[in-house]
């Protein structure tokens, strides 16, 4: 890290030709400005890739999703998204809206529309975890387009749809 010539200036970690914003002017690798390397950034993934990671996850939340509250706190919730009560503390005042609009549909029992709404967030966080670790496999050194969307989209599915939070996406 160098030290900067100002006290109330951070330190700089990365070198300057990684920082974004402050003066365009400065020249970064191979005598180009940083305006010009942007336009040789990163394609995204397809937008199929992210359809997938999307609807995998939410067509197994709705084959799989109760028809009634089970256990824990999933009660709670179904009567907060009924009654807009609270539930236990802290009260999970976002939730319990989404839950009460989610009922407004008429779409089999409320425990359900809880479950699905569930799902959604599920499939929604899908998503953002194959954007994450698409762009988290390109740093790492995975340059071959393919290999690497594949890969984040198997590391997406095990996340949603593994075990752990398959079930308590299922849940009301």
């Amino acid at each position: 890290a160098q030290w900067p010539q100002n006290a109330m200036e951070p330190p700089r970690i990365f070198p300057a030709s990684c920082e974004i914003g402050g003066n365009f002017a400065r020249t970064s690798e191979k005598g180009k400005t940083p305006a010009q390397t942007m336009t040789n950034a990163r394609s995204p993934a397809p937008f199929y890739f992210s359809g997938v990671a999307f609807f995998i996850p939410f067509a197994l939340s709705i084959l799989f999703a109760d028809q009634a509250a089970g256990f824990l706190d999933e009660g709670e919730f179904v009567a907060q998204a009924r009654s807009l009560g609270i539930s236990h503390p802290p009260g999970q005042p976002l939730p319990g809206l989404l839950f009460a609009l989610a009922s407004l549909i008429p779409a089999g029992s409320i425990a359900f529309r809880v479950a699905i709404l569930s799902g959604i967030a599920n499939a929604l966080s899908a998503i953002v975890l194959f954007r994450a670790s698409e762009h988290a496999a390109e740093h790492a050194g995975l340059d071959a387009r393919p290999p690497r969307f594949t890969l984040s989209l198997a590391v997406a599915l095990f996340a949603t749809v593994g075990p752990a939070a398959f079930i308590q996406a299922i849940r009301p």
